[in-house]
Formats: structure tokens, C-alpha cells, sequence
């Protein structure tokens, strides 16, 4: 919302990833994962089954090569309680986030209903007294206070995106008190062999207990 939306850890439901922040090599940063269908082509050439792979959102397609890996992804493992820490603090900022954003969604949209009331009662060709006062000093009114939460809107967003740069900050040095694991398991035993549409193959046959068998990535 707004653009300032941090990458929260996990992916959907599933436990193995649970707390588990996502690292792409090519953004060099803390990403969003995104699922894959890629066909599996077999020894002979011909497509063995569809496996879901675990990508970067920014480029879920684009993003990797012949006979590269099939992701870019990575996942981050604390290496100490520093880390955990810093995981902490990135979750509090997250929650932050998120209510500045909501914060600043209803000011905006109460600010444009103020001012888009104001502008409709001025508009009005008679003039009968609301509250004791003429409609025109009503519709100022509204017009005012509409402008203020508009104003409070931009505000908060100002500082939404001020506590997004330092969670981007804080997920650098998550970076480097990190390991870098494997997000998925079996997807190092396959390479790409199309870009689009996305298709690998088995890096070496040896590999495979059945050459045309659907890696069992998870």
C-alpha cells in the first residue's frame, strides 16, 4: 500500500517456512517469495511433469539462465542471538508499517469525502442555515477539515516510508548474521533449461532414482 510494504517472513501456510526470510542473489536483498509452475523435461526431451518452484517476486520469470539454478532464492538462518534480535525488530517494524498504512488510507479517503462534501454543498443554489450557520461557512468547514486529513494522510505516509528505509537498513545487516540455505530441497539437483516457458532438466541422470519422475521439491 503506498509503496512501503516490507517482506514479512514465511510463505502461505507452510511450517517449513515459518519465521524463515526469503534472500535473492540478484536483488541482493530481503524478498517476497513467489511459487513457479516449471515443466520437468526428462532425458529424452519430452516434459516428465510440472514442479512448483519457490522464485523471486520481483522477477518470478525473468531472472535466470541456461543451465543455471532454478531459483535465486535463498533462505535466512539466524546465526546468533543477534540476528533474532534484529528479526524482532524487523517484525516490529512490519506491524508498524501496516498501521500507518491503514491509518493513512482512512485519512485520505476521509479527507477527499470531506472536501468532495464541502465543494457539493457550495454548489447548492440555496443557502438555508445548518446549525446556525450560512452554508457557505458549513462547506468551508468541512473543506478545512477534509484539507487537514489529506495533510495527516501525507504525513503518515512521509513516515511509513521513513520506517520502511530502516527496515531495508535492518534486513541488510539481517543479511550478514545469516546462513544462506537452500529453500528448497532437490532444486540443486536440477538446472534451468528454458527462461519462458520455464522449463530444467536433471543435472546429472545419476541423480534420479527415475529418470521421469517430478522432483520432490518442497
Amino acid at each position: 500500500m503506498f509503496g512501503s510494504y516490507p517482506c514479512y517472513p514465511g510463505f502461505q501456510d507452510r511450517l517449513s517456512y515459518v519465521g524463515i526470510h526469503f534472500y535473492c542473489s540478484t536483488c541482493q536483498g530481503v524478498v517476497l517469495p513467489h511459487e513457479v509452475s516449471v515443466v520437468v523435461v526428462d532425458s529424452n526431451g519430452q516434459p516428465s511433469g510440472v514442479a512448483s518452484v519457490l522464485r523471486c517476486k520481483n522477477h518470478p520469470i525473468r531472472g535466470t539462465h541456461s543451465s543455471g539454478p532454478l531459483t535465486t532464492l535463498w533462505g535466512l538462518i539466524p546465526k546468533d542471538q543477534e540476528a533474532v534480535d534484529i528479526r524482532e525488530r524487523m517484525s516490529r517494524i512490519c506491524f508498524s508499517i501496516r498501521n500507518l498504512d491503514i491509518f493513512t488510507l482512512l485519512s485520505s479517503l476521509g479527507g477527499g469525502g470531506c472536501i468532495f462534501s464541502g465543494v457539493v454543498l457550495c454548489m447548492i443554489v440555496a443557502s438555508p442555515m445548518i446549525l446556525g450557520l450560512p452554508l457557505w461557512c458549513f462547506s468551508s468547514i468541512l473543506c478545512g477539515v477534509g484539507f487537514i486529513l489529506c495533510l495527516l494522510g501525507v504525513i503518515l505516509n512521509y513516515y511509513a516510508r521513513f520506517r520502511l528505509r530502516e527496515w531495508l537498513r535492518l534486513s541488510q545487516d539481517y543479511i550478514r548474521c545469516c546462513d544462506l540455505i537452500p529453500v528448497q530441497k532437490g532444486t540443486e539437483k536440477y538446472v534451468v533449461l528454458t527462461e519462458f516457458p520455464p522449463s530444467c532438466h536433471i543435472l546429472d541422470p545419476l541423480l534420479a532414482k527415475d529418470p521421469g519422475e517430478t522432483p520432490p521439491f518442497s
